[in-house]
């Protein structure tokens, strides 16, 4: 040791400093997480949201399209009568009940045809002029029109019937030149868009009304 000069005194660490800041390193490494675990959870709704919006959207065009072949249909008849019990029958038909749905699996057109049938019986009640459905088309909508951005595993059915503005009390027979039909698109995961309408078959086909069904 040198003369005169005193000895420099020994700095001991702060454990509790050392302690605190690690502690702050850990909080923030924490919330850092939780924040990109937000954003990653958000990105990942915001794609549910979308991809179930276009899922919907294709459902509502596939429906309508289904609209529009079933209208061919109803002009090409020779009368509504043929097309509520006679022999008219659509060329967009499939030939089993039982067809193989485009996602995988199968579809059951006559438990369709019944349920639809159950919903429109309690909606109308009693009622002699009550339609009685009858399966129109069916088939992919792959075979109805090009895919070209349309989501290709949709299934699309029509059926058409007896409007509710009858008087003669026959459902299977016309006596207004009017008929309805409902027309629906399938898809995965129990996906389904109903649309049904109103339509003069007589002198031309004319829309006269068209609502979703729920």
């Amino acid at each position: 040791m040198t003369p005169g000069r005193a000895a420099s005194p020994m700095v001991e660490p702060d454990h509790h400093e050392s302690g605190a800041a690690i502690l702050v390193a850990l909080v923030a490494a924490l919330l850092l997480s939780a924040v990109g675990l937000g954003l990653v959870s958000m990105s990942n709704t915001e794609r549910a949201i979308a991809a179930n919006f276009g899922a919907a959207h294709h459902g509502w065009l596939a429906a309508d399209a289904a609209l529009a072949r079933a209208l061919v249909d109803v002009r090409r008849a020779a009368s509504p009568d043929s097309l509520l019990s006679g022999p008219s029958a659509s060329a967009f038909a499939d030939a089993t009940l039982t067809p193989a749905a485009p996602w995988g699996g199968t579809l059951d057109l006559a438990a369709l045809s019944a349920g639809l049938q159950a919903r429109s019986d309690a909606e109308s009640g009693w009622n002699p002029n009550a339609p009685r459905w009858r399966l129109l088309i069916s088939g992919p909508f792959s075979r109805l029109a090009p895919a070209g951005g349309w989501d290709p595993a949709i299934y699309v059915v029509a059926w058409v019937g007896d409007d509710l503005s009858e008087t003669d009390g026959d459902p299977l027979a016309d006596a207004n030149q009017t008929v309805m039909l409902v027309a629906m698109a399938l898809g995965p995961f129990g996906a389904r868009h109903t649309i049904a309408a109103t339509v003069a078959a007589g002198n031309g086909v004319r829309v006269l009304s068209w609502h979703d069904m729920r």
